[in-house]
């Protein structure tokens, strides 16, 4: 059975509910990346359960994460999962993979092709986004098994209740922004989730009733992912600038290039 086969029996069993939470599967580590064998690892992780309704509280926060193995060469370092309290719903993992990760990771996104549709360069998989009808029905390349690696560890969070459908890479040049925005909430899932590379950033979160803003500052090499309230009721945005000034120390820092990996599931139609 070739390595892409293994990985989907590996999401079947997730999705089917067949694989218990806190296990991952040994599919995932037939990454592309390495040729190499990694070892089967059980993880102790809380669960983050997260409610499908839109303005439904999340239910339980999770302590520690623990270590999970990717490849012998990369693992995911122990990390700590927090909420943003001015954004409910926004949850933020700090340090979630290692340096040395993140740079296989950017060699790899720069040896694949960029999509030229709009002002920044993209990647589509799973299913490609329109930027005109703002949703994703046309079917892609498959997503890479370089990110399909992330897929236990989602599903061990509680993140995702299947693994994602539809992947997009950004790559953002010192001086690109992003309007703020909701994702369509009838094309897309209750959970967004992002994993910044190359650069920190400041988003801006605005309320879309209150327009209420809260800047959150996103570090290099972070997961962060909205579901609740920061996915259903605000907007969240870059503004165009070269350098950001932290809110509390007013310290200026420089953009650099950033590229994020984006993952949603869609809506069954």
């Amino acid at each position: 059975m070739n390595p892409r086969n293994k990985m989907e029996t590996g999401r079947k069993k997730r999705d089917r509910g067949l694989l218990p939470q806190g296990i991952q599967s040994s599919d995932h580590t037939q990454s592309s990346l390495h040729n190499e064998q990694s070892e089967s690892t059980q993880i102790g992780v809380a669960q983050l359960k997260i409610s499908s309704n839109p303005g439904s509280p999340l239910i339980q926060m999770p302590e520690t994460i623990s270590t999970i193995n990717l490849t012998p060469k990369f693992q995911l370092p122990p990390c700590k999962i927090r909420n943003i309290p001015e954004v409910p719903g926004l949850f933020l993992a700090k340090n979630f993979i290692s340096e040395q990760h993140e740079t296989f990771l950017l060699k790899y996104i720069e040896s694949q092709p960029w999509c030229h549709d709009i002002s920044r360069p993209t990647q589509h998989y799973g299913f490609k986004y329109s930027y005109k009808s703002k949703s994703a029905q046309v079917k892609a390349e498959p997503i890479p098994l370089e990110f399909q690696a992330f897929f236990p560890t989602f599903c061990s969070y509680g993140v995702f209740l299947e693994d994602p459908e539809q992947c997009i890479v950004n790559k953002y040049s010192p001086g690109q922004g992003i309007t703020a925005h909701i994702d369509r909430v009838d094309s897309f899932g209750p959970v967004i989730a992002s994993i910044s590379l190359g650069s920190s950033i400041f988003f801006e979160f605005v309320h879309s009733l209150t327009k209420t803003t809260v800047p959150v500052f996103i570090p290099q090499r972070s997961l962060f992912f909205m579901a609740g309230d920061a996915r259903f009721k605000w907007k969240h945005g870059i503004v165009k600038r070269k350098y950001d000034v932290h809110p509390k120390t007013q310290e200026r820092l420089a953009r650099k290039t950033r590229v994020s990996i984006t993952f949603r599931n869609l809506l069954k139609r």
